[in-house]
């Protein structure tokens, strides 16, 4: 469905100061879209540039207090869709305001992976999201929840976290993303280390030492050359994977595949080595005060235990229609 200004409970109108896609005052526009770019995303000027192009998005300048805020600010105002500019993260957070709402979310996507817009098909051009955001149709969308914090993709813990936080570092010295990835793996796997979890999964308790646990929205794949992506047709719930074991070159080994693949791989190893199952919710004791939990690739210390949940269709995503995927498809060719 195409966004209508004039539905009620829609953006109130005008907000003074605000400038808006087309360069001139909020006062002037009733009803635009409320954009919100990362100014850190790579694409950040094309996607400005496709905004003001398209006409009927209010650009919003960063906001200094938090981005959460500004988010909320606009659900108090009766905003019925939303436009968010960024990598995984930047949705992710935009995602947790909005989840359970019944407000729009729409995606420019802006960041390395994009994981999210690309399993929704959401443009990676910002001249075509721009216009999938502005005229495309909603679609429901499952997210899950460690404790009181969203994640759409992937959440994990253990040897990811440390692969996320050496690469972050290396990028902090402007070393290129894909060999900061490299050099983290490679850090990681020599750092490798297990430790004790209580899981609690179906009413059933297990003691396991791991190096990695790895918890998925939807189902994967768990072979090359598929590895680690929404599996066709598979099962909606959490999937979660758990590497076992002792012996620390079978542990590297197996482990190497998931740090690797990053935020969206799993991997397939002997069954005797990976636990893999499917479920709505599961409980992680640690026994640590606070755990670092990697959420779609980003670091967040959390509470223990770790309690996730799956949240069935709890977004509301603006993706292309049906004759616009299938134009973007042709092109392609």
């Amino acid at each position: 469905m195409s966004y209508d200004p004039q539905t009620p409970g829609g953006n109130a109108g005008p907000r003074t100061g605000v400038v808006n896609a087309s360069g001139t005052s909020a006062r002037d526009v009733r009803a635009a879209i409320p954009a919100f770019i990362n100014p850190k995303a790579g694409s950040a000027e094309q996607i400005e540039e496709a905004l003001k192009e398209s006409g009927g998005f209010d650009l919003r300048p960063p906001d200094e207090r938090d981005f959460a805020i500004a988010l909320r600010e606009e659900l108090e105002r009766g905003t019925t869709r939303i436009l968010v500019a960024g990598g995984d993260g930047t949705v992710r957070s935009a995602a947790e305001v909005v989840a359970g709402t019944t407000v729009e979310l729409a995606i420019i996507p802006g960041g390395t992976l994009n994981h999210f817009a690309k399993f929704h098909e959401i443009p990676e051009d910002p001249k075509e999201a721009a216009s999938t955001a502005a005229g495309g149709v909603t679609k429901q969308a499952d997210a899950a929840y460690v404790n009181d914090s969203l994640f759409l993709n992937t959440s994990s813990v253990g040897a990811y976290v440390k692969f996320v936080r050496v690469r972050e570092r290396l990028e902090k010295l402007h070393i290129p993303y894909a060999i900061a990835s490299l050099v983290a793996v490679l850090r990681t796997l020599v750092w490798l280390r297990t430790f004790r979890i209580t899981l609690n999964v179906d009413g059933v308790r297990r003691e396991i030492d791991t190096p990695l646990v790895f918890i998925a929205v939807g189902e994967r794949e768990m072979q090359f050359p598929t590895l680690g992506d929404h599996k066709e047709g598979g099962a909606r719930g959490l999937h979660i994977v758990v590497i076992e074991g002792r012996g620390r070159a079978r542990l590297m080994l197996m482990s190497a595949a998931i740090v690797a693949r990053g935020a969206d791989g799993t991997t397939r190893a002997p069954a005797s080595g990976v636990q893999s199952f499917m479920s709505e919710s599961l409980r992680i004791d640690t026994r640590r005060a606070r755990v670092g939990v990697a959420l779609d690739g980003e670091i967040k210390e959390i509470g223990d235990p770790l309690e996730y949940r799956f949240a069935r269709d709890t977004l509301t995503v603006i993706v292309p229609g049906a004759g616009d995927r299938n134009n973007s498809r042709s092109g392609e060719g």
